[in-house]
């Protein structure tokens, strides 16, 4: 385990990864912390840095250095899991939008940049998943908001990274994939 938040940390957790692997086709980006709920004045600084830097700079370090084996790879790919938040930010938690919200910018740059070399960068941007991450307190009010009813389950989200790393989706490249129950669509 390692803080890839730390870049020599991440730099070296790709290559040990990738030497044990004998390569790298997919890198999938999934670290992630609880969003605070508090407002801009009650927001911290440490708190706020923490999750940009969970979210921007591990990502772009881990693909830094990823980057030589998946030019080497006959399929790369590189997943981030974002959040509908990174879309739609909610009025709180400015850590965790801002940061999913950088984070889809940092996306579609790498896309825009590798797409010529064949390699495809993407997200997902789910709403609430049914993990530790959503407190049992806020399960059902999350509920509300999804026209389907429910949370989308971690089994959905690794389908949704299968595809987008398998051959059908050799097509796609810069975009963001909502799993999300249809909770941004308009007018449900």
């Amino acid at each position: 385990m390692a803080d890839i938040t730390d870049r020599s940390l991440a730099e070296r957790t790709v290559a040990e990864v990738a030497e044990t692997l004998g390569g790298l086709d997919i890198l999938v980006h999934n670290a992630g912390m609880m969003y605070s709920l508090k407002g801009l004045a009650e927001t911290d600084d440490a708190n706020f840095e923490r999750l940009l830097a969970i979210n921007v700079h591990a990502p772009l370090y881990l693909t830094r250095a990823a980057l030589p084996h998946l030019r080497r790879s006959r399929a790369p790919r590189v997943i981030f899991i974002n959040s509908q938040w990174g879309q739609v930010p909610d009025g709180h938690s400015y850590g965790y939008m801002v940061g999913k919200a950088a984070q889809l910018g940092l996306m579609k740059t790498m896309a825009k940049e590798f797409v010529s070399e064949g390699i495809l960068v993407n997200a997902i941007t789910p709403g609430a998943i049914l993990t530790r991450m959503v407190p049992e307190e806020y399960v059902e009010g999350e509920k509300a908001n999804i026209p389907l009813g429910r949370l989308v389950h971690p089994e959905e989200i690794a389908a949704a990274v299968a595809f987008l790393a398998s051959d059908e989706a050799a097509f796609i490249a810069g975009q963001a994939l909502p799993v999300n129950g249809g909770a941004l669509v308009v007018g449900i």
